[in-house]
C-alpha cells in the first residue's frame, strides 16, 4: 500500500466517525429547534389609521397563540377559543388596561404556569403604587415603601379599592395561569397598579387607588394613593426577591425595606446579590446550600457548584440543607450534576433537607425533584408546596402584539417529573438524557412562612431543622 493510500485510509478511519457525529449533532439540533423553538410569523400589517384598527390588528396577531402554545387540553382550548371570539368583538372598544387584562385572561386559559403575559414588560405601560406587597401564609402585607410612606411597612392590606383583598385576589387569578404560588407571585403586578385594578372592576378610579390597612401596631388606616407615583420601573423584582433587604438597596435608596440590612435578615434572605450561598452550620453538623436561580446569567453556577462541593467534601457533614425556596427557575442542567452527587456525598445515616415554597418554580422544582431522587429515603422535604405541578410545559418563546406592545410567553416543551418522559413529539428531549422520576414533592414537614416570621427576621424552616437535629 502506498503512502498516499495509507494517509487516505487513516483520514477516512478518523474522519468518517467525526463527520457522522457532527452530522448527527447538527441534525439533532435542527430537529430540536424545529420542535421547541417555534417562531411566530412577523406582524406585517399596514400602519393603522385609528385606535380600533390598531386593536383589531393586535387581536388578529394574537390568534397565532392558538397555533403555537402546546399546553392546551381539549377543555382549555375550547375555553381559549371562546375568549378569543369575545375579544374579536369587544377589543376595539376597550381601554388599554381592559385590553391588557383581556389578553392576559386569554393567555392564562391553558392554566400553565409558564404561559403568561410578561409582567416586567407591563411595567412601562401602567402606574404603580409607592408600596410593594407580598402574600404570606397569613395575608397580603406591605414589605417595602417609597419615602413618605415608610409607616405603612408591616401593614396588612385588607381591602383594595372597593373589594376585600381575598376577593380581589380571586378576581385576578383568572389573568394568571398555574398554581397558587405562581398566582401569588404575579398578582402584585396587577393589584398594585391602579389602572389595572380599575379595569378588573375592583375600584372606581383608574388614576387613584384606596387601600384599607391594618398597621403593624394594629391601628386601622385608609390611604388613597394618587399621582404622581414613583417610576413604574422601581422595585420591579418579584415580591419574594424584595423580601431580601439587599435587593435594590444601593440603586434605589429612596425605597425602604422592612428589614434594614443583611444583619436583620435570616440566612436564606441574605445572598440575593450572589444568587447562591454555601454556609457551614457546625451546631448541627450541616452544610447549607442555596440557589436563588438556575440561570447562568450574571452568576457562575459551575464555579459555585465546585465551591459547594469542596465545602461538603471538606466538612463531611451528616446533614445537607438544599434551599430551593427562592429558586424561580432557569436551566436545570446548570446544577444537575452537583445535585445528583449529593446522594453520594451523604453518609448512609445522613439527611438531606430539601426546602421548598410557593416560589419554587420550573428548574427550581426540577432541582428539588432531582435532589429527592438522589437522596431517596434520606431526603426530607420541608417548607411549603412548590409553585407548580410536576407535569408542566416550558421552553418558552415570544409573541409581541404589534401596536399595544404586549409581550406573551408561549411554551412548547413538556416536562413530566413523575416518570421518564419518552413522548418524543412533546416531551422536552433534554429530559431523556437526565432521567428523573419522583412520586411527588409534597412537604414531609409543612412549615408556613408567616408575616410575623418575616418582620421578626426569622426563618421557621431552619429553626425547625435545628430542633430536629438537636443543636448543641
Amino acid at each position: 500500500m502506498t503512502l498516499r493510500k495509507i494517509i487516505l485510509t487513516l483520514l477516512f478511519v478518523i474522519g468518517a466517525p467525526a463527520i457522522f457525529l457532527g452530522l448527527t449533532v447538527g441534525v439533532y439540533g435542527l430537529a430540536k429547534d424545529y420542535t421547541f423553538d417555534r417562531d411566530v410569523p412577523d406582524a406585517t400589517f399596514a400602519a393603522p389609521t385609528n385606535r380600533a384598527e390598531a386593536r383589531s390588528q393586535d387581536v388578529e396577531h394574537l390568534a397565532n397563540f392558538l397555533d403555537v402554545e402546546r399546553s392546551f387540553t381539549p377543555a382549555t382550548r375550547a375555553r381559549a377559543e371562546a375568549i378569543y371570539e369575545r375579544l374579536v368583538e369587544t377589543a376595539p372598544a376597550m381601554s388599554d388596561a381592559e385590553f391588557e387584562l383581556a389578553v392576559a385572561e386569554f393567555i392564562a386559559s391553558p392554566n400553565n404556569g409558564h404561559t403568561k403575559v410578561r409582567e416586567y414588560d407591563r411595567l412601562d405601560r401602567y402606574n404603580r403604587l409607592p408600596i410593594r406587597g407580598h402574600f404570606f401564609e397569613d395575608g397580603y402585607f406591605v414589605i417595602r415603601a417609597h419615602e413618605g410612606y415608610e409607616d405603612l411597612i408591616g401593614a396588612r392590606i385588607n381591602r383594595i379599592g372597593t373589594t376585600a383583598t381575598n376577593e380581589a385576589f380571586a378576581t385576578v387569578q383568572r389573568y394568571i395561569g398555574g398554581e397558587l404560588g405562581t398566582q401569588e407571585k404575579y398578582a402584585p403586578y396587577i393589584l398594585e397598579a391602579p389602572e389595572l385594578v380599575h379595569a378588573a372592576g375592583l375600584s372606581q378610579s383608574a388614576s387613584s387607588l384606596t387601600l384599607a390597612l391594618t398597621l403593624a401596631d394594629g391601628t386601622p388606616r385608609q390611604v388613597t394613593f394618587a399621582p404622581p407615583f414613583p417610576s413604574n420601573a422601581d422595585q420591579a423584582a418579584r415580591s419574594a426577591q424584595l423580601l431580601s433587604p439587599v435587593t435594590f438597596s444601593q440603586s434605589q435608596p429612596q425605597w425602604h425595606a422592612a428589614l434594614r440590612g443583611p444583619g436583620e435578615a435570616p440566612l436564606f434572605l441574605q445572598s440575593i446579590i450572589d444568587w447562591t450561598n454555601v454556609t457551614v452550620l457546625p451546631e448541627i453538623d450541616a452544610v447549607f446550600v442555596q440557589y436563588w436561580t438556575n440561570s447562568s446569567a450574571g452568576v457562575d453556577l459551575a464555579a459555585f457548584n465546585a465551591e459547594a462541593r469542596g465545602v461538603i467534601e471538606r466538612e463531611a457533614p451528616s446533614v445537607i440543607i438544599l434551599d430551593q425556596r427562592m429558586n424561580m427557575g432557569g436551566n436545570y442542567n446548570t446544577t444537575a450534576d452537583f445535585i445528583d452527587w449529593l446522594g453520594e456525598a451523604l453518609p448512609a445515616d445522613g439527611r438531606l433537607y430539601i426546602l421548598t415554597a410557593g416560589t419554587t418554580f420550573s428548574a427550581g422544582i426540577s432541582s428539588a425533584a432531582r435532589a429527592l431522587q438522589s437522596a431517596g429515603d434520606r431526603a426530607i422535604i420541608m417548607g411549603e408546596p412548590v409553585g407548580d405541578t410536576l407535569r408542566f410545559w416550558s421552553e418558552d418563546n415570544l409573541i409581541m402584539l404589534p401596536n399595544s406592545g404586549i409581550q406573551i410567553r408561549f411554551n412548547t416543551g413538556y416536562h413530566d417529573l413523575t416518570r421518564v418522559c419518552r413522548w418524543f413529539t412533546q416531551c422536552y428531549w433534554g429530559d431523556m438524557f437526565r432521567p428523573l422520576a419522583v412520586e411527588g414533592l409534597d412537604p414531609d414537614i409543612v412549615v408556613p412562612f408567616t408575616s410575623r416570621d418575616f418582620f421578626a427576621g426569622r426563618d421557621p424552616v431552619l429553626e425547625r431543622i435545628y430542633e430536629i437535629e438537636g443543636a448543641q
